[in-house]
């Protein structure tokens, strides 16, 4: 990312090959990467998107602020759900046009770290699948549960895969609760956010 000043946002989007769900503007920004990040292991591997312009959730209803909280820690065994564009069954395939989502359960740290004994942290959760297999990463997407009020929350960042299409390749994402106040909310300040449940 460095040297990249301008990004080309979508917000809102569900199916890329028509234009009628997606609001797309081009907008001035800045990475904000975390200080620590250590690209050799993944570790801290979170970065923020500075938008110029705010985006105006008015205007358009169904483009929401993302809903985060310090104490959202999933716990092994809990269903997750991963979101993206990436095929779920052939490697190296083109990024679909529908957005496709795929729930995943919470593994233990131990066996966490046993499978991903580099990437793994303190920092990180891991998840296995449970019905699709994501072929490709989906790199910085969301892994969210619902809460028992119906909305989304996300628990973490899609920061690793090991393998193509393996049934039982497993996801390490970094654990947004443990950025949320040290980094994520001490970098944007004048940020919106979805209204506690």
């Amino acid at each position: 990312m460095p040297g990249f000043q301008i990004f080309i946002v979508t917000l809102g989007d569900f199916d890329r090959s028509t234009l009628f769900d997606t609001h797309s503007i081009q907008i001035q920004a800045s990475a904000i990467i975390h200080p620590q990040y250590n690209s050799s292991n993944r570790n801290n591997d979170i970065a923020l998107l500075k938008l110029q312009t705010p985006v105006d959730f008015n205007a358009f209803p169904h483009i929401r602020p993302v809903c985060l909280s310090s104490n959202a820690i999933p716990t092994p065994g809990q269903t997750v759900t991963i979101v993206g564009w990436s095929s779920i069954s052939v490697p190296n395939a083109p990024p679909e046009n529908v957005l496709k989502e795929s729930t995943m359960k919470v593994v233990s740290q131990t066996n966490c770290k046993v499978s991903y004994p580099v990437q793994a942290s303190n920092n990180t959760v891991c998840v296995q699948p449970n019905d699709k297999i994501s072929c490709r990463g989906d790199f910085g997407g969301p892994l969210s549960y619902q809460t028992p009020s119906g909305y989304y929350q996300e628990v973490g960042i899609i920061s690793y895969k090991n393998g193509e299409c393996l049934p039982n390749s497993g996801i390490v994402a970094t654990k947004a609760a443990d950025y949320v106040d040290n980094f994520i909310k001490s970098n944007t300040q004048d940020g919106q956010w979805c209204p506690a449940p």
